[in-house]
């Protein structure tokens, strides 16, 4: 009966404690000081995870729950307790998704990190984590501490190599549509990060891609980037035997109507 009544009691010093705290994601080792200082036990977590308070959600992080089980913890302040602290940088189309260039719910997010870390699952989305050394320019830092690739950056990644973060070019086309209609700017900044990214693939795809939508004219900048091409590269994934776009050196299988097919579906 004694132990029945001291698990009580940490457990309510804990769920007071936690309360008091605020939190909505807390991180191991980091918030358990302010945790203390509001009271946790000596016995930590546990109490708070048998009263499902708390559930771990990725290595070192708990999302925190209300007493119905509701959760307290957005997945984006999850992903934060995971990364914030440490370089990284989110991209690819959830970075797309986060400033309204798409309004499709993306499963799948991309982090660039400069050190090694295995892919996660945080509420139901799968993280993929891919090392990327001192290649983490192009974001803004939220409040919580996480770095957003800029649309820019997220549209060079979408278009790139790396299998982590490249999407299909009737995706791409679509949010790349809107982002050009966003602001005037935005046609030179999307040439810039291209520029800055030293890759003719990169160029030849957002190129052709900018060219369907808005000229060109618009095109140019991304014409100037890639010089003399070797060999020809595919647009999506499965497109290496499919006929090569004159002038800009890339091979598609769809028709530039099929790659704008969402201004017919919208």
């Amino acid at each position: 009966m004694a132990t029945t009544q001291r698990d009580l009691t940490e457990a309510g010093r804990a769920a007071r404690a936690l309360a008091r705290s605020g939190l909505a994601v807390i991180r191991v080792p980091e918030d358990l000081p302010e945790l203390a200082e509001y009271g946790l036990p000596e016995a930590g977590l546990a109490p708070l995870v048998k009263l499902g308070l708390v559930r771990r959600a990725a290595r070192g992080v708990y999302e925190v729950r209300d007493p119905n089980g509701v959760t307290r913890s957005s997945f984006e302040t999850l992903l934060a307790g995971r990364f914030a602290g440490t370089p990284h940088l989110v991209t690819g189309w959830w970075a797309l998704a986060q400033a309204g260039l798409t309004n499709q719910d993306v499963r799948t997010v991309v982090v660039l990190t400069a050190t090694n870390r295995r892919d996660l699952a945080i509420a139901g989305r799968r993280v993929r984590v891919a090392k990327a050394h001192d290649d983490l320019w192009g974001g803004d830092v939220r409040e919580n501490g996480l770095v957003v690739a800029r649309p820019e950056r997220a549209f060079c990644d979408c278009a790139g190599n790396a299998r982590t973060a490249r999407i299909p070019a009737t995706r791409i086309a679509e949010a790349l549509e809107t982002y050009l209609d966003s602001t005037p700017q935005a046609l030179n900044r999307l040439a810039r990060a291209a520029r800055r990214t030293g890759s003719p693939v990169v160029a030849r795809r957002l190129g052709y891609l900018v060219e369907l939508i808005a000229g060109e004219e618009a095109a140019q900048p991304f014409r100037d980037l890639f010089g003399a091409p070797h060999d020809a590269e595919a647009l999506d994934p499965g497109d290496d035997d499919s006929p090569i776009v004159p002038g800009w050196h890339v091979r598609t299988k769809l028709a530039p109507e099929e790659l704008l097919e969402h201004r017919v579906v919208s």
